[in-house]
């Protein structure tokens, strides 16, 4: 069965597993949406109401969640959907329940080569990591998550200087202005910190990370 994202995923795909469904393939995609071509002021899309569904890598922080959801509760296999474009995104839906990864949209957009280029990234994510197959990596966040205590205090992410190229990313992005430059190294300050994670995200060479326990 094909499901739609929903806030309530979990309900959905438990009523779909226990009323005989073999698989779960998650998600489509979403929608109705709309995009209005400014110059004209008409729609991008041809049909009636100038509606589209939305799909790729825009949807793939939803279908990870929907997956992620639907993989704490039910026992039949998940394939995961929705902005596959490189190996890493593969990982990332097996980690957080899928059993397999569908890819349509990359294909769309840049043709079949796309697969086996997907497919050599996985596994060489997988080599890099030291994980002998892909059967290691589904469902770890699952697993992790049932054992991970929430913090309520701020974790201040810790500079790897050697690593930081200095291209002040983190500085502009940073909204508590809790990061400066000094000598071309991103310095963070601790007490204005609020530990959300952002410069993380924003660090193109990974030198940002939070310490580890």
């Amino acid at each position: 069965m094909k499901m739609s994202p929903h806030p309530n995923i979990q309900e959905i795909a438990l009523a779909v597993e226990a009323a005989g469904a073999d698989a779960l393939v998650m998600i489509n995609s979403f929608g109705p949406c709309m995009g209005i071509d400014v110059e004209t002021g008409l729609p991008h899309m041809g049909s009636q109401t100038g509606y589209g569904w939305l799909s790729g890598r825009a949807i793939k922080a939803l279908a990870v969640r929907c997956i992620f959801d639907a993989a704490r509760v039910v026992k039949i296999p998940i394939f995961g959907v929705g902005g596959v474009a490189s190996g890493r995104d593969a990982a990332e839906l097996l980690m957080a329940g899928a059993s397999a990864v569908q890819i349509c949209t990359e294909a769309i957009l840049k043709g079949p080569s796309v697969y086996g280029k997907i497919a050599g990234e996985l596994n060489d994510f997988l080599d890099s990591h030291g994980y002998a197959a892909v059967r290691d990596i589904i469902g770890l966040t699952v697993r992790k998550m049932r054992d991970r205590s929430v913090r309520t205090f701020a974790v201040p992410p810790v500079v790897d200087p050697a690593r930081c190229i200095g291209c002040g990313n983190c500085v502009r992005s940073c909204p508590y202005q809790a990061i400066r430059l000094q000598e071309k190294v991103a310095v963070i300050d601790s007490v204005e910190c609020f530990g959300c994670g952002l410069c993380i995200s924003r660090c193109p060479v990974q030198a940002i990370g939070f310490p580890k326990a």
